[in-house]
């Protein structure tokens, strides 16, 4: 949750310095691929990030939500699995593990609406609600496979 919440007081120039810094620790690594794909997303987006209908828009929309759906499945499986070792909560883990997700991303998302350059979207909360929804459900059909 911390990670989640420092990524989302960065205003946007600043999490292309960070999407840039990671780029140049995948090179130092040997992980020149990916190192070059998220360069070039880091050189397309402030220039074109923001016209719609441009390819780079695209892929940093598609990025972004991702990275929704995909923070928020993991946060409410975590929630899940601590609400299976708390007694008061273990009836109900699923519930608990995704209103937790959902809670969060609501407050995220609040607290979005506060840092200069970004903006907090009850669209995005969509997106963790999805995430949380898609993370529970895999948890409960691996269950089922075990």
């Amino acid at each position: 949750m911390a990670l989640i919440f420092w990524l989302s007081s960065l205003p946007d120039l600043r999490a292309l310095d960070v999407l840039n810094g990671a780029a140049a620790r995948l090179a130092a690594a040997g992980w020149t691929a990916p190192a070059a794909w998220l360069e070039r997303l880091g050189l397309a987006a402030p220039a074109l990030a923001r016209q719609p209908g441009t390819l780079a828009h695209d892929v940093e929309v598609f990025l972004r939500k991702g990275a929704h759906v995909v923070a928020y499945a993991v946060l409410a499986v975590l929630g899940r699995r601590a609400a299976c070792r708390t007694p008061a909560l273990a009836a109900r883990p699923g519930l608990w593990g995704g209103a937790l997700a959902v809670l969060y991303g609501a407050a995220d998302e609040l607290h979005q609406a506060t840092v200069s350059g970004r903006d907090g979207r009850l669209s995005d909360v969509g997106f963790d609600a999805a995430g949380a929804l898609l993370g529970l459900a895999l948890t409960r059909l691996s269950a089922r496979r075990r």
